[in-house]
Parts: structure tokens; sequence; C-alpha cells
């Protein structure tokens, strides 16, 4: 859905560039929580907004940050976010809104991060789960709070995204289980056993913690130094509580060298 819809308005005549992240309340939210960078384009013809990470494919190998450069000749720093926002909308969003839809892009990337990992198929589940629960705490920290990002709003935005990857349901509403409705589904029992019966490997790893000193600063190569980071330091964290599954850490390709 997100696919198409992002392809859709990208090639209507009404889209443009729509100015630096901190230009909207989500995107100073967002730059609170992560520093990802976040190119944000402008349509009237958007419902509400579409994010998706530009590696994301929106054609069979033509990824979105791909497209957004051959379209509107805008450079899209590699692992960033591309989002496209209704103007009107962004100008009335309130801290709920926009919480959820930072929740929204925080599990997108969180998606991303594991899919390139290479944490092995069955840590996959333990990784993103371990991830999830650490935004959400995140996420209710003070200096979140300063911003305004509401952690309810935040937790159910990271649902939406999430209920896909574990569920298969195209919305929250498809998702038979209910648990993607609740905010707190990540800290309930019932949800990890769950889980569980999804993924038997799966483990609760809910402890873990990211200094943001060890991250890095913000700019157009953020996104490569904080994905390659935060993935070395999932593994050392699998490895830790789980023991280690090979001795060569090999990041991907695309994260050693920069384009």
């Amino acid at each position: 859905m997100e696919r198409s819809t992002f392809k859709h308005l990208l090639w209507s005549n009404d889209i443009q560039f729509a100015g630096p992240a901190y230009k909207s309340r989500a995107g100073r939210m967002f730059s609170v929580i992560m520093p990802i960078p976040l190119i944000r384009l402008a349509s009237k013809d958007a419902k509400n907004w579409v994010s998706l990470h530009e590696a994301h494919e929106v054609e069979r190998l033509l990824p979105a940050g791909d497209m957004v450069d051959e379209e509107l000749d805008i450079d899209v720093p590699q692992e960033s976010l591309v989002v496209v926002e209704n103007p009107k909308v962004t100008e009335r969003a309130t801290a709920s809104n926009a919480s959820y839809q930072v929740g929204h892009m925080v599990a997108q990337v969180l998606n991303r991060l594991v899919s390139i990992g290479d944490f092995g198929v069955t840590r996959e589940t333990t990784a993103l789960y371990g991830l999830a629960t650490y935004f959400v705490n995140k996420s209710r920290c003070d200096f979140c709070e300063d911003v305004g990002i509401k952690p309810n709003d935040f937790c159910m935005g990271m649902a939406s995204e999430l209920a896909r990857t574990w569920s298969g349901a195209k919305s929250v509403s498809q998702d038979p289980s209910g648990f993607f409705l609740r905010p707190n589904f990540l800290e309930t029992s019932d949800f990890c056993e769950y889980l569980s019966e999804v993924d038997p490997s799966f483990v609760k790893l809910h402890n873990l913690q990211y200094p943001e000193s060890r991250l890095g600063e913000q700019d157009t190569q953020s996104g490569v130094r904080w994905t390659r980071k935060m993935i070395e330091l999932v593994r050392h964290d699998l490895d830790t509580y789980l023991g280690k599954e090979n001795s060569t850490v090999n990041l991907p390709r695309s994260l050693r060298f920069n384009r």
C-alpha cells in the first residue's frame, strides 16, 4: 500500500521538496530519536503522509531514494527515510499525530536494520523485539518529552509497521490477534508467547542500551554510520545473551564503503 501510494505521489505533477526535518513537528521528534537523515517531500495529493526507507524497492531494482533522485533531482543520502506529506496536514499535526508518525518511521528503520544485519534467521525476531523495546523506552525519556513525543501514540505508530512484520497483516485492523491495538503490546507476556509461536527461536531481550555518545552526530552520512554501529552493537548483545553463532562479523557491503 505504501509503495503504490508513494509511486503515485512521486509521479504526480504536484510534488516538491518540503524543507529540512526541523521544519516539521514530526521531523524534530524523529531527529531526537534517531540520527537518520529525513527527506521531506510535499504533495497536496497526499491524504496524510507516506514514508519509505530510501533502499525500499518501489519497483523491482528501483529503490525509493533512486526514484526521488531521478524524478525530482534531489540527493537522497544512503540509509535515510523519504516522507511525502500533505502540507496542510503537516501544518495542523498535533503532538499525538506526529508521535504516531515518528513511531511508524522508527519501526521502518528497525525493519531495515534487521533485514540487512545478517544476525541469523533464528535471531531476527529477537533482534527486532529488543530494538523495538529499546526505542519504546527511549520515547519515554525526558528529552523526548521535551519535544512533545507522546509514548502511547509513538508505540501505536510502531505497531502499525510491526504488525506487518510479525503478523503479515496489511494494517493493524486486519490483524486477528488484537495485540497491535494496545500501546503496551511489547510489554505483555501473551505477546511474547505469540512471538514464540511465530518464531520458536525467539528470546525476550528487553534491557538493551545504546549510549548516544557511541552513535555519532547527524549529517548526510550519519545514517550509514548509525546503521553500521547499531548492527555491531546488536550483534554484540545477541552474542552476549545467546552465545556466538560464528566468529566472523561481516557487515553488508553497502555499509563498509560510502557511495
